[in-house]
């Protein structure tokens, strides 16, 4: 029997019909996991409060390209133009016009919008007036059919069920904090507790209706993972001829046709002085992350794992894992050494050779059998 989970999170509904149980169970039993199988829902929203959108108030901002120039413009002006119907020769001919035009750069610049905007990503222009040029932020937005189709290219992983984790085992740490009759274990972190387990399947478009959702979409994607699909594309994309080499947004940043891309943070790492706190954000990841983890005043502490899995990937938290593993262990180690300097230090008066090495001065043989 499972409880209701009541986090400091915010969560939602959660499909509670027993179609979506069987779907469930279904995908369960084909991937021979029996313990993912739930006869009882539990309430949770997997929605990424996203505090970065268009102008629009809805449109997530998934990436950002920057350049730098000196006119101003659209993006509707900056996205090359080309008719229906233009073969490869004509083309050519308006390409080695715009180069006799404008510079290399700008070409390589119009001709990647171009493509991203066939591509099918949104994009949106905003302008910041610099010390010496305009400076140029390319927001870019992946809608939601095509984030379907790279997520089930990219194998993407998303959550088809959530089951209690109450039930933890007892660790060495809780049997010394009984010992000692301590009602609170000091190594805990301060971050919100997650008090279930998701459990995910490789995603399908065909099945997209078994997976679990939130309030806005049918199938749960990370923010990390849609940033992840728009940067497969920026790196696939290409501005010139391939067998050149002439692909990808590293190459433009590299070559200086843009300045930087990257994706952004949800909200800011701290409360303003005039800011009033509230659940919605204290709830950011990125400024609970700040509070409890990024602080040296909280090396005993362990480290929540699963918010860094979720707001920097697997990678980032599977190296801190590694690293909060490998510092332990040489905490024995360290502990041992600085006996061993104590120990010496406080028998120095007693060492002979340091002693005779201390006293006698500068006049010390070193090698005695020598003749000289």
């Amino acid at each position: 029997m499972f409880d209701s989970i009541e986090s400091d999170v915010t969560y939602g509904p959660l499909d509670e019909s027993e179609e979506s149980v069987a779907a469930a169970n279904e995908l369960a039993d084909k991937n021979d996991d029996p313990d993912m199988q739930m006869s009882e829902s539990v309430h949770l929203l997997l929605q990424d409060d996203s505090f970065n959108c268009f102008n629009d108030g809805k449109s997530k901002i998934d990436y950002i390209l920057v350049y730098e120039d000196k006119d101003t413009a659209t993006i509707d002006e900056l996205i090359l133009p080309m008719p229906p119907g233009v073969n490869s020769e004509e083309n050519d001919r308006l390409t080695l016009a715009l180069q006799k035009e404008k510079d290399k750069r700008q070409l390589f610049k119009r001709r990647f919008l171009s493509n991203l905007s066939k591509i099918g990503l949104l994009m949106e222009t905003d302008v910041r007036e610099g010390d010496r040029n305009f400076v140029y932020f390319i927001k870019i937005h992946i809608p939601w059919a095509l984030l379907l189709k790279y997520a089930e290219d990219l194998n993407f992983r998303v959550p088809i069920r959530a089951v209690n984790n109450y039930s933890a085992k007892i660790t060495f740490v809780d049997r010394i904090r009984r010992l000692l009759r301590l009602s609170h274990n000091p190594l805990l972190s301060e971050a919100p507790r997650r008090y279930y387990d998701l459990f995910t399947s490789v995603f399908e478009i065909a099945k997209k209706d078994r997976y679990m959702g939130d309030n806005n979409f049918p199938v749960h994607f990370t923010n990390i993972q849609r940033s992840f699909a728009v940067h497969e594309i920026l790196q696939t994309t290409p501005f010139g001829l391939t067998e050149k080499g002439e692909i990808g947004i590293e190459r433009l940043v590299r070559d200086g046709v843009f300045q930087a891309a990257y994706s952004l943070h949800d909200g800011d790492y701290r409360f303003d002085k005039t800011e009033h706190p509230s659940p919605f954000n204290e709830n950011n990841p990125r400024r609970v992350l700040y509070d409890t983890w990024a602080s040296y005043k909280l090396f005993y502490k362990y480290q929540p794992l699963d918010l860094i899995r979720e707001y920097f990937g697997e990678k980032v938290s599977l190296y801190f894992a590694w690293l909060g593993l490998y510092t332990t262990w040489l905490l024995p180690a360290s502990l041992v050494g600085i006996l061993v300097f104590c120990f010496g230090f406080i028998y120095l008066s007693n060492n002979v050779p340091a002693n005779d090495v201390c006293t006698i001065g500068q006049n010390i043989t070193m090698c005695p059998i020598c003749d000289v």
